[in-house]
């Protein structure tokens, strides 16, 4: 359970964050009339509630198997974070765009303009500790792997969401100042719609990435070459398989993997024998990769020519 240890600690910390950082942008929204700081109060709301759709997932995805669900519900994580890249796209992207195109075609001042730099810099010590968090925490699991090969392979969608959200938000709250800081320093009044435009598009863009990855995640990927790399040194270790036919892997939570496949035995391993040699490989398997919690074997008895 290590990874639901760490994946929900980096979870909690964003929540914390946004929640907070989210009342100080509507307050400073309303005080100022910027379009940016609303498009970025929404923006943060949106990701707190991702956060709770996400500690849900987490939590659902622990239920022990039913009759209705025989494989268990480990891809309760995978669907809310789905429901996460939606809600993003709704409630953040649309919203946004909708409010820079109007705030562009019909400027308005800014009001209290000090307010909005202070909670614009405060929001950004806050969303950095967060993403610091996400990103040591995704340092220690990405190995070899470059960080978009990480996020692009991962089977762990908490990390992944929480991640994007923060640097996307970071991008966010820089164009936010820009806009704020242009339209009260350079009266271009446009540049605080086009900032709301340019954070609704941030957001967007997220929200395509993490679905399209998300979906492949639901629609039921294989396990990780590494994995499925490690399960077959593992056959190989036991000496008791003399070929495997066909190895088929299954991901069916961030932490749960089914495997599938048939494997030929030696000849000499008669009925007595096969079970403990079945028994012997399973061990091996689960001691090589501890996300394999269901091996479904098809044992193949060699035959001479």
């Amino acid at each position: 359970m290590a990874h639901q240890a760490s994946s929900k600690t980096v979870v909690v910390v964003a929540l914390l964050a946004n929640l907070a950082i989210a009342v100080l942008k509507l307050v400073v929204a309303f005080l100022t009339n910027s379009s940016a700081m609303m498009a970025e109060a929404i923006h943060s709301f949106a990701d707190t509630g991702n956060q709770v759709l996400l500690l849900l997932g987490m939590k659902l995805s622990k239920k022990e198997p039913t009759e209705l669900h025989p494989l268990g519900y480990g891809r309760e994580s995978y669907f809310w974070s789905f429901m996460v890249a939606i809600f993003l796209f709704t409630l953040g992207s649309a919203y946004s765009i909708y409010e820079g195109i109007h705030k562009i075609l019909h400027p308005e001042p800014i009001r209290n303009a000090v307010w909005a730099f202070v909670v614009l810099g405060g929001a950004l010590v806050l969303e950095s500790f967060s993403f610091v968090v996400a990103t040591r925490a995704i340092l220690k699991k990405k190995g070899k792997r470059n960080l978009f090969q990480y996020l692009k392979w991962s089977k762990e969608p908490e990390l992944v969401v929480v991640f994007v959200e923060d640097f996307g938000a970071e991008l966010g709250l820089l164009l936010a100042f820009i806009g704020v800081a242009g339209a009260v320093g350079l009266d271009m009044l446009w540049l605080d719609g086009a900032a709301s435009l340019g954070i609704g598009l941030i957001l967007g863009f997220m929200a395509w990435f993490l679905a399209a990855e998300i979906k492949s995640l639901l629609l039921g990927e294989s396990a990780s070459q590494k994995d499925e790399f490690l399960i077959l040194q593992a056959l190989r270790r036991t000496g008791l398989v003399k070929e495997v036919q066909h190895l088929i892997t299954q991901q069916l939570g961030p932490s749960e993997i089914m495997v599938v496949m048939d494997c030929v035995f030696p000849e000499y391993l008669g009925g007595r024998e096969l079970p403990e040699a079945i028994r012997k490989v399973e061990e091996e398997i689960r001691k090589a990769v501890p996300s394999v919690k269901r091996i479904y074997m098809e044992p193949v008895q060699e035959t001479e020519e």
